[in-house]
């Protein structure tokens, strides 16, 4: 139960977790790296999204670091960004010279984004992220201005 003065002055959201299954082998072995259960939670955090522990919470939102294990939109574009200059010489390699090797560098990325959201049960800051990405991606082989407004409203249409 909560009042109205305090659903105005707190944050309120209720959460339930819906996992009936076990806990998959790669959370376990994550869990198994790491001999401290605080900084096991913080990586499965990272990794996976999963909630941290309250103390561990208050730690970082007293120092002010929290919004760096949210997972969001930063997130997925940093690892789309480390995918790029991981597979860009790969791509280089594979295919001719006068073939568009970014368009297919592209859906690959966009496919590997799709299975890590798939891990992490795709939480909506990342699932608007990951659609704002695919409609970069679509405008700016259709050579369409990718900074404007259109697309913002685009990505806002597509998340609703």
């Amino acid at each position: 139960n909560i009042s109205f003065w305090g659903y105005l002055t707190k944050f309120y959201a209720p959460t339930f977790y819906m996992g009936v299954l076990e806990t998959p082998n790669y959370k376990n072995f994550i869990k198994k790296q790491h001999s401290n259960k605080q900084i096991s939670n913080i990586f499965e955090a990272l990794f996976f999204g999963d909630s941290l522990y309250y103390q561990t919470r208050q730690q970082l939102s007293t120092l002010g670091i929290s919004h760096l294990l949210a997972l969001s939109g930063l997130h997925l574009t940093i690892i789309s960004g480390v995918l790029y200059f991981i597979l860009n010489p790969i791509f280089n390699l594979l295919f001719p010279p006068y073939i568009n090797r970014n368009i297919y560098l592209g859906v690959v990325i966009l496919i590997i984004l799709f299975i890590y959201l798939f891990f992490v049960n795709f939480p909506a800051s990342l699932v608007r992220s990951f659609i704002m990405e695919i409609i970069i991606f679509l405008f700016a082989f259709s050579l369409k201005d990718i900074f404007s407004f259109k697309l913002l409203f685009l990505t806002v249409l597509s998340g609703i």
